[in-house]
């Protein structure tokens, strides 16, 4: 083994051991409380195995979501706020919406990864209880596509979809959140929607892009006849 690339691995496992080290120290908090409510975890994230996380860590780690200082463990937080048992729904989606508002419009990769966490989550979670927030974060395009899955969640709003619909369609026109739109037409299943999807499909020069689209398009039912 050369000299540069044992010295590459040492310092990738220096990295590592650092990282850890940092994880643990700004995670210590929430850790405590989760251990002291009977879940033996190393890491927010062992949570989201479902044999040992459950609803009783839910109000721990809505009340350390804004409290962590390090990006990572909030990230971790919020993706554990997706999880299958995270309960009830509307309270999570509630501290979800409000961690997304408060924090700053950047370009920062860390700040726009955690926006962009809080939507997958917000896809797992949201509900018409956050429409009014949902339907305002996905029309602000200051936050250009770190939105995209909350403009994804907005397919959750089955009863809402005569609100919902129209912006979605006018959201197909913001290259950003293009495809996020069209994936969350494609779950309400609206038919007024194919002609936008088929023109944005026709035009879509991506091929990843594009299948995604035309796969959303696949999932609407055909338009009646006139």
């Amino acid at each position: 083994m050369s000299v540069d690339r044992s010295e590459q691995r040492l310092a990738s496992r220096q990295h590592v051991v650092a990282a850890r080290r940092e994880y643990k120290e700004h995670a210590q908090g929430v850790l405590a409380d989760l251990r002291a409510a009977g879940f033996d975890v190393e890491a927010v994230q062992d949570l989201r195995d479902e044999a040992v996380g459950d609803e009783r860590a839910v109000p721990i780690l809505i009340e350390w979501m804004p409290k962590v200082t390090l990006d990572r463990v909030r990230s971790d937080i919020v993706h554990t706020l997706g999880s299958r048992w995270a309960r009830p729904r509307r309270v999570v989606a509630r501290a979800l919406v409000d961690q997304f508002k408060s924090m700053p419009i950047t370009d920062e990769p860390s700040n726009r990864n955690l926006r962009f966490a809080i939507g997958d989550s917000l896809c797992q979670v949201a509900d018409e209880s956050v429409l009014e927030e949902l339907l305002a974060i996905a029309q602000d395009s200051r936050h250009g596509s770190s939105r995209g899955m909350v403009v994804e969640a907005l397919g959750n709003m089955r009863k809402a979809r005569e609100r919902v619909v129209p912006v979605l369609i006018e959201l197909l026109a913001d290259w950003d959140v293009r495809v996020y739109a069209a994936i969350a037409l494609g779950k309400l299943k609206d038919p007024s929607a194919r002609p936008h999807l088929e023109k944005y499909a026709a035009e879509e020069t991506d091929s990843w892009r594009r299948k995604d689209i035309v796969r959303a398009l696949n999932k609407l039912p055909e338009a009646p006849p006139d």
